[in-house]
């Protein structure tokens, strides 16, 4: 999993512009719960003829500005981010393809000599600034009339969890009350709690809003009051749980911990993925090591590395030599 992180991670070469991995596209799902409009292509279509346009093979979509036209990619998945897209030019008529196709700033020529698809990936900031939509900008065509022809757009992209998606929420009070939570559940049936997570969802509430109205009363720092049940918010927060649960955990640790909460949190994930992979480590037999275990350890310091990686260094121990022998996996183990 580390390595497909460093095979992930963007460089950029000499004159800048950033270069990624070959393979980048596999390692991405194609998006289909997108809309795609702009008022350039809506002065000619509707949203829902743009889509299907492009989704159509032997259809396209076209526009008559001079200076050609942009178009948006609304995403409608909350759970998924924009991470690339793949352009299909020429297919019609290859005299009336843009120059170029700009994101970002970030201009890509398309030269087009017979039809071909042109892959343009998102570097991790660009696609943290795409959550909800991204704007293409197709460059003018040769053409002497003016018309500009593009023939499919295809979206990829990841789960948030698995692209590492920093939290949204670092406010305490952006927090739902464990009653609102409830009643949205009722309403949907989205998620069925046990008695005990509602029990364990309603205490953490009561401790976030204990030690709220302590900081508020005696203006005293997390080092001055009891520990208010943030040794349990940790361990709830590493251990299997459903997300509501987590998210509870998170919201009492923001209220003790203002703004060293990424601290605190990031310690605590990275001390029980490195308590979990000793446990691993002393295994007999590597065959009786649950695999499941051991992925949810690796996307747990994955999140880390990718939101903050100063604090995978801060929070582990020294790296040890490499051996010798080419037992990589032990030498991971050995990282903790």
């Amino acid at each position: 999993m580390f390595y497909y992180f460093l095979q992930t991670t963007t460089k950029s070469n000499a004159s800048g512009a950033p270069q990624f991995p070959i393979d980048f596209f596999e390692h991405c799902v194609a998006m289909t719960d997108i809309d795609f409009g702009g008022n350039d292509l809506l002065q000619v279509y509707n949203t829902a003829q743009i889509k299907h346009r492009l989704n159509t093979t032997g259809l396209y979509v076209v526009s008559t500005k001079i200076s050609g036209f942009s178009m948006e990619i609304n995403n409608s998945d909350p759970n998924t981010v924009i991470c690339g897209i793949r352009v299909l030019l020429g297919n019609q008529d290859v005299a009336r393809t843009p120059s170029f196709v700009e994101v970002y700033g970030r201009s890509i020529p398309t030269v087009v000599v017979r039809n071909r698809w042109f892959d343009i990936p998102l570097t991790r900031e660009e696609s943290l600034q795409s959550d909800k939509k991204l704007v293409i900008t197709f460059g003018p065509t040769q053409d002497p009339e003016g018309v500009t022809m593009v023939d499919s757009v295809k979206v990829y992209g990841k789960n948030k969890e698995q692209f590492g998606w920093p939290e949204e929420n670092e406010d305490p009070s952006a927090c739902p009350s464990s009653s609102k939570v409830s009643q949205d559940n009722d309403a949907n049936a989205a998620w069925k709690p046990s008695s005990l997570e509602r029990l364990a969802c309603a205490a953490l509430e009561a401790l976030e809003l204990g030690a709220g109205a302590g900081i508020a009363q005696t203006g005293n720092t997390i080092s001055e009051k009891p520990d208010c049940g943030a040794d349990a918010a940790r361990k709830l927060l590493c251990a299997p749980a459903s997300a509501h649960l987590h998210a509870r955990a998170q919201c009492l640790l923001r209220a003790l911990h203002h703004n060293n909460y990424h601290q605190y949190k990031d310690q605590a994930i990275l001390k029980y993925v490195c308590a979990s992979l000793k446990e691993l480590r002393a295994t007999a037999d590597a065959r009786n090591i649950d695999p499941e275990a051991f992925f949810r350890l690796v996307l747990m310091a994955r999140g880390v590395a990718v939101a903050r990686p100063a604090h995978l260094v801060a929070y582990t121990a020294p790296t040890p030599p490499r051996p010798a022998n080419g037992m990589t996996f032990n030498f991971f183990l050995h990282l903790c």
